[in-house]
């Protein structure tokens, strides 16, 4: 959080057109009367008008330069700063990438694994349908195929379902 303005502070530190502004006042007394008169100038530039900078000659030798030079280190400090940001901005941004790339392919193995635990309960229910129908018992046989290709059927289905419905959070997301 930068100073306020109006605080003073350093010269770097203070808002460019009150750094460089100049107030004049002049008063004169008169009949018991006091009149004063303003003037300003001021300047978009962080750097002292001129006039002003002839004027810290006057009053302190070497002013200026000083000002000068710590105008600039102000402005090399704030160049250092904006590239630190910009490096982190990026830095985050890689770590974000390599986080979703690991997402996508634990996303993708779990997949692999379902579909061959899948394959496996399926083949097994199959096995055990054709080698209780080859013992004679068709109404077992019918029990355990029809059971073993119902579970996949079902575990299939509410998988699309759960796609489906996380596909429209993220678009109810996207449009608030």
């Amino acid at each position: 959080m930068s100073p306020d303005p109006k605080a003073g502070g350093p010269p770097a530190e203070r808002d460019p057109v009150s750094t460089s502004q100049m107030v004049n006042a002049e008063a004169t007394a008169v009949a018991g009367y006091r009149q004063e008169a303003f003037s300003s100038e001021s300047s978009e530039s962080p750097f002292p008008l001129p006039d002003l900078i002839a004027r810290y000659k006057e009053v302190m030798p070497g002013l200026e330069e000083r000002l000068i030079t710590l105008i600039e280190s102000q402005h090399k400090h704030r160049i250092s700063m904006e590239k630190k940001e910009q490096d982190a901005e990026i830095k985050d941004g890689e770590e974000f990438r390599a986080a979703a790339i690991a997402d996508l392919k634990a996303d993708r193995l779990e997949r692999y694994r379902g579909q061959w635990f899948g394959f496996t309960l399926g083949s097994i229910a199959i096995l055990g349908a054709v080698v209780t129908a080859a013992f004679d018992k068709p109404a077992i046989s019918a029990l355990i195929g029809g059971g073993g290709i119902a579970t996949l059927a079902t575990a299939f289905i509410y998988s699309r379902h759960q796609k489906a419905k996380i596909a429209a959070q993220s678009k109810d997301a996207e449009d608030k």
